[in-house]
């Protein structure tokens, strides 16, 4: 079974609009490609009568791709449109894709980087909502696939659930609320944007009838004083605006609080002000020397990867791009910063990292910083997708101390017949343990009494084939955990 977290945000507060009625429209796997059973012939159009007082009718679609098929590896694999017509109008019409890279689920044991059918695996995908202003009256919604047909390994799914919601008009006039702050936060899903140094980032949501035009939005740290950005867009009802609000964002040692509220939407005063306001929660960003050394190692594809690093001006104080490197070679670069505010990012083009288990052929780069006595003070992630960013405050004089153990592992490669390779980076000796299991079985066992840097070979011929998940225990702490499959 899953192990999962669910949090539950409960709003009080007047309906927003009233709740006339629900019809179900399709809720099923739908066979996608198979000329046995087309799917056009399945998702028909659905006819209705708009309830007594309806005026907003709302799509909400459900739907993700399933299935590797020939010639496209439809569903789960392919891109394919999605149209939905209203009384024979295209209200909706989409690119069934989403890019995973960016999924702050990471990393992951499985083909999480690869681009998928509407999901990511570990990912939350939030539904699709279509409104409609309508009049009372008879109304005919369509539901139309991308023709297309497999021709071997016909297993294709589109699994849809849509319902129609009727409600009434909107009640107020004019009514904003704040969707989330973004940056800065300690919650999960904004982890790829936090922590960060600059620019504060927040959505907000309309609930009035009346597009919003004009918006004030008061925000900062508390213990410091308040910023107020002014907002000019054309919000219609329902939708999200997202809103990057200048500035550097003001912190103390350890734990902050964020505030925002919405003032004067269109110049007026708010129908409902309790959901004008919201709170984050955020840690301070970790104390940096001004004077430290960047170590990158390029895999085998250095053209899909730069490095830049900004200052609290957005200033680029230090780049490298990708074109100029050479591949598998090692760079280290000392850079000398002001005092301030900095981050430091990571960004890969193609969406695979610096290294990726199912690609062996792309060969296995990093990106560590070390101070100047040779101290690893911080390593990102090389199965990061997209990318990763590390911001942090560069104080003078500062000196990183050892009481908190850095560690950097490197296992590659991860796709293999019988060999693989762990690398092990401490500022400090410890004694490390290393396990391979196979379905929770203990396989191998290896100990070593004092390792702070370390290439380390390892022969899994005698291993069964398939997944095996190899655990690092550093002083009995276990460190890292990652899979190789065997071929």
């Amino acid at each position: 079974g899953w192990a999962l977290t669910v949090d539950f945000e409960i709003l009080s507060g007047p309906p927003v609009v009233t709740p006339l009625g629900i019809t179900t429209l399709w809720n099923k796997a739908y066979k996608y490609g198979d000329v046995n059973e087309k799917i056009a012939e399945n998702l028909l159009p659905i006819t209705y009568t708009s309830s007594a007082g309806a005026a907003l009718s709302r799509i909400r679609i459900q739907h993700t791709g399933h299935g590797m098929d020939k010639p496209r590896g439809c569903s789960e694999f392919c891109s394919r449109w999605r149209e939905l017509t209203f009384d024979g109008k295209t209200v909706d019409k989409r690119d069934m894709w989403k890019k995973c890279g960016g999924n702050p689920l990471y990393p992951q044991g499985g083909t999480w980087v690869h681009d998928r059918a509407y999901w990511c695996p570990g990912d939350l995908q939030q539904p699709d909502f279509i409104d409609v202003f309508t009049k009372v009256g008879t109304h005919q919604i369509a539901l139309q696939m991308e023709p297309y047909t497999a021709t071997d390994n016909v297993q294709a799914v589109e699994n849809i659930s849509a319902y129609l919601f009727q409600y009434s008009a909107p009640k107020q006039k004019v009514d904003v609320a704040v969707e989330s702050i973004m940056v800065p936060s300690d919650e999960q899903r904004f982890s790829r944007l936090n922590p960060a140094s600059v620019g504060p980032r927040i959505s907000f949501r309309n609930l009035g009838a009346e597009p919003i035009r004009t918006l004030e939005i008061v925000y900062g740290t508390k213990g410091f004083p308040a910023r107020t950005f002014h907002w000019k867009g054309n919000l219609s009802f329902n939708q999200v605006a997202e809103v990057i609000l200048p500035g550097e964002i003001q912190e103390r040692d350890q734990e902050n609080v964020f505030t925002v509220s919405l003032l004067k939407p269109n110049g007026k005063s708010d129908a409902w002000p309790i959901d004008n306001k919201a709170e984050s929660v955020f840690n301070a960003l970790q104390l940096f020397p001004t004077d430290f050394v960047l170590e990158f190692m390029t895999n085998n594809k250095p053209a899909d990867n730069r490095i830049f690093l900004i200052n609290a001006k957005q200033d680029t104080v230090f780049r490298k791009n990708g074109a100029q490197l050479a591949a598998a070679t090692m760079y280290r670069d000392t850079l000398h910063l002001n005092e301030g505010n900095h981050s430091l990012s990571l960004a890969d083009t193609a969406g695979n990292g610096l290294q990726f288990w199912a690609q062996p052929e792309n060969g296995d780069g990093h990106l560590r910083i070390f101070d100047l006595k040779g101290n690893l003070i911080h390593a990102f992630e090389s199965d990061c997708g997209n990318g990763e960013m590390f911001s942090f405050h560069a104080k003078r004089g500062f000196e990183t101390g050892l009481s908190s153990t850095q560690y950097a592992f490197s296992l590659y490669p991860r796709s293999v017949v019988d060999k693989t390779q762990l690398s092990v980076v401490s500022n400090e000796p410890s004694e490390m343990t290393v396990l391979f299991m196979v379905d929770g079985v203990l396989w191998q066992k290896h100990e070593y009494k004092s390792i702070q840097q370390a290439v380390l070979n390892y022969d899994v011929s005698h291993l069964p084939s398939g997944r095996i998940i190899v655990e690092v225990l550093m002083d009995g702490i276990s460190q890292f955990k990652g899979r190789i499959n065997k071929r």
